[in-house]
């Protein structure tokens, strides 16, 4: 398996940006105090209610997680990642792409945004991230690649990747290396917390 770090692109940091955008902006007609107050915003927008302006929505979201010249949004990251892969590996691995986490459950159509943004980065005017990234143009192409977008998934996105890592840790064929018993794990949070109040102690 091949991994690669892809950039934060939750709805925490959305919100963060919503929030900036609007505060920022020139006519300050609103100010939004803080992520938790975004993040209401957002999602009574999202559910149809005309609460804050579109335009200011639609373009967040799409610098965050659609837009290809954005090195940090979640297209972006995608290309990258699949770029970073050897060849080979590159068309089994996009047969199967399933969007996870509590982002793809707040965001309506999610999926058919993110295929359009990928359509978009090839089929748009040339830049540099359409060049950078042209080798991977036969893969995603919509008629011909083999880019497969798994949805419905068989359980909700939310909670999918927690579901994964279950089935995967009960297999017992994670290296002794890379796990933490729950036995380890509860002991050294007992010294965490000895060493916590040894310091307290020590302070006072």
């Amino acid at each position: 398996l091949h991994f690669t770090t892809v950039s934060p692109c939750g709805i925490e940091q959305l919100a963060q940006n919503f929030l900036e955008v609007v505060n920022e902006s020139p006519s300050k007609s609103s100010v939004i105090a803080s992520v938790s107050d975004a993040i209401a915003l957002l999602d009574d927008f999202f559910c149809g209610k005309e609460v804050i302006d579109r335009e200011v929505v639609n373009s967040c979201l799409h610098e965050a997680y659609f837009d290809v010249a954005n090195p940090e949004s979640l297209v972006r990251s995608f290309l990258a990642s699949l770029s970073s892969c050897p060849i080979d590996f590159r068309k089994e691995a996009i047969r199967n792409v399933c969007c996870i986490g509590g982002t793809v459950e707040f965001i309506p159509n999610f999926e058919r945004k993110f295929l359009k943004a990928l359509a978009d980065a090839f089929n748009g005017p040339s830049n540099e991230s359409s060049h950078a990234f042209r080798s991977l143009r036969p893969l995603l192409d919509e008629k011909e690649g083999c880019l497969g977008i798994v949805h419905p998934l068989p359980f909700s996105p939310g909670i999918f990747a927690w579901t994964a890592a279950s089935v995967f840790g009960s297999t017992g064929t994670l290296p002794i290396d890379q796990t933490v018993h729950k036995q380890a794990f509860l002991s050294s949070q007992s010294n965490d917390s000895a060493r916590s109040k040894e310091a307290v102690r020590g302070f006072l």
